[in-house]
């Protein structure tokens, strides 16, 4: 099965893991928590304009591990965010 990256198949490398290292230079756990982290700025920036966006992904990541997984802060959505 290819690798998928935004929606495009990738060839070149058979893992994400490997696609990190080689590509990136970082480990496939940091990549995910960078992503984790876009997608919750995004949820934040989308439903909250006035909640200022964290500058870092080390700053979102305790808000992450809270909810324990991205999948759950989609469930809430804006529930979970301050009004």
């Amino acid at each position: 099965m290819p690798l998928l990256a935004g929606g495009l198949a990738r060839y070149d490398h058979p893992t994400f893991e490997e696609y990190c290292e080689q590509w990136w230079e970082m480990s496939d756990r940091h990549a995910r928590y960078l992503i984790d982290a876009a997608a919750f700025a995004t949820l934040i920036q989308r439903n909250h304009s006035s909640v200022p966006i964290p500058a870092r992904e080390t700053h979102i990541r305790p808000l992450l591990s809270a909810s324990n997984s991205m999948t759950t802060v989609s469930r809430c959505g804006a529930m979970c965010l301050p009004q």
